[in-house]
């Protein structure tokens, strides 16, 4: 389960274009962030998507995706155009394909890769979703888990929400900041849409095709109303460092709560059990399209945004954190997790210093960031790349620190946690 929110001119002071998402999955599908650049291919080549091959065009863009590490595709991205998409799961009365075609987060990258606006995204989205369908396990261990696709897109100009049902789909033009969750958001408001659609006129979309069950148990609508709340408490004043706030967000929890005593409900999500709490946020992302047609990105590349540090990424720079199915001390993803699972571990006391702690640090990174800014690719690189590693550095302190601190157990949420970390080798302290 995911939040994806966008908000356009009007709710930014500068009147830039803020995107930011939280990617939602199992707690131990790890999350990679990788820069793939600008490249030319030979005619009638093909390319391997997650599950079916098709044929490649001519030329792609430079594209910087945040991604599970098994699919082809991405949760969010953004390319050298200042497209940036973000998906969200639908869960449809509608059954999903059966046959295997396009995974919604292989469309995202693909129309990344062919687009030079957001326009233009929705294009590729629609004619490939027509021609290939949606279809395939979307999950790393659940291969029974489908679902359809929903989209925001934007660009310098502006932003869309686009839904998808099977092969049908309608869109809409964002005005002011828009979210979108697990559930169908668009209701006869749609400006465009397929023929099937166009043919039937104007139909209740959310009312004729949303799902129950899983709409529900994931509280997609508790969730998109509390990203709508926290986007407007934030009107006229919206920048990335207020976005990471949103995205961290529990609701009402108390300062010094313990992730095992939160609900379902929250943007920032934690995962408890392997029913009703199983989805974990994995990674989070966030890009701010400037008015002097910059791409600013910040992106934690590990779980639990509460719990991480936004480190600032650059196009051109040639990005790689990649990640795996097991355990890594050298990778980005699965290093965090020894802090963040030995955490858990913790009162949540000793959870809200380290978030303080993190605060502090962070801020200490926006300082940097605003004094490069607007440098060149050479200087934003080394500059990024300086940030993962005090990142990581910081953590590491944290661990130690944490090995002087006594553990304080939930019993049944340190249970599912101690089986996650055995089945992927991730030690604890």
């Amino acid at each position: 389960m995911c939040d994806t929110l966008v908000a356009l001119h009007d709710f930014t002071p500068d009147g830039s274009v803020l995107f930011g998402k939280n990617s939602d999955r199992d707690p131990d599908e790890a999350h990679e962030i990788v820069q793939i650049p600008e490249q030319y291919y030979p005619p009638d080549q093909t390319l391997k998507t997650t599950y079916i091959r098709i044929p490649q065009v001519r030329r792609t863009y430079e594209v910087l995706l945040a991604k599970p590490f098994w699919i082809w595709g991405c949760e969010m991205g953004v390319n050298e155009n200042g497209v940036v998409i973000g998906n969200e799961a639908l869960f449809l009365k509608l059954p999903a394909e059966k046959k295997p075609g396009l995974l919604g987060m292989d469309l995202m990258r693909l129309a990344l890769e062919r687009s030079e606006t957001a326009v233009q995204a929705i294009d590729v989205i629609t004619r490939l979703l027509e021609k290939y369908g949606q279809g395939g396990s979307c999950g790393l261990h659940n291969k029974k888990f489908t679902y359809h696709n929903s989209f925001l897109i934007a660009d310098f100009t502006g932003a869309f929400v686009l839904e998808t049902f099977r092969r049908d789909w309608a869109v809409k033009k964002v005005e002011g900041a828009y979210s979108i969750s697990n559930g169908v958001s668009l209701r006869d408001d749609y400006q465009e849409a397929s023929s099937n659609f166009k043919k039937n006129g104007k139909i209740d979309l959310k009312k004729r095709y949303e799902g129950f069950l899983y709409t529900y148990f994931s509280r997609a609508k508790q969730r998109r109303a509390r990203s709508s709340q926290l986007l407007l408490q934030h009107k006229g004043s919206l920048n990335p460092k207020s976005m990471m706030q949103i995205l961290r967000d529990h609701g009402d929890a108390d300062p010094d709560f313990h992730p095992a005593d939160l609900g379902n409900g929250t943007l920032c999500m934690h995962a408890a059990d392997p029913l009703v709490r199983k989805s974990q946020t994995v990674g989070s992302f966030i890009v701010n399209l400037t008015t002097k047609r910059q791409i600013h990105i910040f992106a934690t590349g590990t779980s639990a945004p509460c719990l991480s540090v936004f480190k600032p990424v650059f196009l051109s720079c040639d990005t790689q954190y990649k990640a795996g199915s097991f355990y890594n001390p050298d990778s980005l993803w699965w290093g965090h997790e020894v802090l963040h699972r030995s955490l858990l571990n913790r009162s949540g006391k000793t959870i809200a210093a380290f978030r303080r702690d993190r605060i502090e640090f962070e801020n200490e990174i926006w300082q940097e960031f605003e004094e490069i800014a607007d440098a060149a690719p050479e200087v934003k690189g080394p500059f990024s790349k300086d940030v993962f590693a005090k990142s990581r550095a910081f953590e590491a302190r944290w661990i130690d620190r944490l090995k002087k601190i006594p553990t304080k157990r939930h019993f049944f949420y340190s249970t599912y946690w101690r089986k996650i970390s055995k089945r992927n080798g991730v030690p604890s302290v």
